[in-house]
């Protein structure tokens, strides 16, 4: 072989290694080039799942919206029940939720602690009023003096929420036994529970609150809800007397002489006893994502999130509370009132 052959030789395997070198050091940079594409995918994979009491949909959908624009990429799905539905979506049902919101601390207390969640924080409270609309039958006459009355009145049509699958359904039928308590010698020896409980039929029962609201004035003439729900939903409505609301602590002996069979987990029948209407929330042991669902629960117990409560015509409890604070997430226990119930 020739000297310059040889060196041909040589040169050209340098220029195939050089090469070689030029395709490995280009994927090394392809591969630092699409590594921040990749992680921005994963962000836009972030999701929370929210299991919340039917009431206080308006009010979350309205944060979550705004923590997703603050958080590009982060989706917040909302799934609005009953609030015993909600909790059975992780004892019955099996389902991962990252928070649950229900309207009754003692389904809370009953149902998820502490196998399903360590903590639960008490962020608001509410009060019950007979809604009804301008096709409501006696819509022009019904008051606060006269509401027992109309209800009395044959040709008059109740709906209400399922007591086994809502709070506000089991608090309809307080509130009707609480009257019958209230004013005994006004009625004359009727009874507004037995006569509406025997009154309302299954077709003018629903699951929850929000399907219980398109009834109104047009199946049925009055149904007993939220205050925070009229207001949402504009529908005018009589206020009812504490004794009755379930939205005043002071009254809580009185409430408790109302009861009602609800079945619980399991389907087992337990009776509950009427009490002031307190909103609880946690997020369970195990949460898919627990970082984000703080960072819901935070915008939540902050001003922007308490004035959404009370825009929604809610009551928040400020600080909130919580009784198992030491389990808290961190980034949550600055935000409640200081030590343990």
């Amino acid at each position: 072989m020739s000297k310059t052959s040889g060196a041909v030789g040589k040169a050209s395997a340098a220029l195939a290694l050089l090469a070689l070198c030029a395709v490995l050091c280009a994927g090394c940079r392809t591969e630092r080039t699409e590594a921040p594409e990749r992680r921005a995918q994963g962000r836009a994979e972030r999701t929370v799942t929210i299991f919340l009491a039917a009431g206080l949909h308006q009010t979350f959908d309205e944060l979550a919206r705004e923590l997703e624009r603050r958080e590009p990429g982060l989706k917040i799905n909302i799934e609005a029940s009953g609030s015993l539905e909600a909790a059975r979506k992780l004892t019955d049902y099996q389902r991962t939720g990252d928070i649950v919101v229900l309207a009754d601390k003692r389904l809370m207390e009953a149902m998820l602690i502490p196998q399903y969640a360590a903590w639960a924080i008490e962020f608001c409270t509410n009060e019950l009023v007979l809604a009804y609309s301008e096709n409501s039958r006696y819509a022009a006459e019904i008051n606060e003096e006269n509401w027992t009355d109309v209800l009395l009145r044959e040709d008059v049509r109740i709906c209400r929420a399922d007591e086994h699958l809502a709070p506000i359904g089991y608090r309809t039928l307080m509130a009707w036994q609480l009257a019958d308590k209230l004013y005994a010698d006004k009625l004359g020896g009727r009874s507004i529970y037995q006569t509406l409980i025997r009154r309302v039929g299954k077709e003018l029962i629903r699951p929850d609150v929000e399907e219980v609201i398109p009834l109104i004035g047009t199946e049925a003439d009055y149904a007993i809800i939220y205050r925070s729900t009229a207001h949402e939903h504009n529908l005018p409505y009589v206020n009812l007397p504490p004794e009755i609301n379930l939205g005043e602590p002071a009254q809580a002996e009185f409430y408790a002489q109302a009861k009602v069979l609800v079945r619980q987990q399991g389907g087992e029948l337990n009776e509950l006893r009427g009490s002031p209407i307190v909103f609880t929330l946690t997020i369970p042991k195990e949460a898919k994502n627990p970082a984000d669902a703080a960072e819901f629960v935070a915008l939540l117990l902050s001003e922007e999130g308490r004035r959404a409560l009370s825009d929604h015509g809610f009551s928040p409890i400020v600080p909130a509370r919580c009784a198992q604070r030491a389990a808290l997430p961190e980034k949550l226990q600055p935000l409640l009132e200081e030590g343990e119930r």
